[in-house]
């Protein structure tokens, strides 16, 4: 489990990294361990890292526009999976990404 763990990450900080460099931007994403949680905001669920990363790209490209950077993404591992969520507290938008690892 440790093994596909390490693979995803790696797979996904890739793809992040690729739209940070795109986008040329200097430290735009925080990566925490924990969970996001808002009642007010509006969730959106994506079911691959792609779509993740496409998500976050918007939502990186929304902030230089409004200057609402930087993104927080929370990473958290329990007995059924992985979660990523990307949260723009600004904007009070929060992407989510769940990967079963089961």
């Amino acid at each position: 489990m440790k093994e596909r763990i390490e693979a995803l990450e790696k797979k996904l900080s890739d793809l992040l990294n690729s739209v940070v460099e795109e986008l040329g931007l200097s430290e735009p994403l925080v990566v925490v361990n924990g969970r996001a949680d808002c009642t007010t905001c509006i969730r959106i669920e994506v079911r691959d890292e792609e779509s993740f990363a496409r998500a976050v790209s918007a939502l990186l490209r929304q902030g230089v526009a409004t200057g609402a950077l930087p993104i927080v993404i929370t990473r958290h591992i329990d007995m059924s999976g992985l979660r990523y969520a990307a949260v723009d507290y600004v904007n009070q938008v929060i992407v989510e990404l769940s990967i079963a690892l089961a």
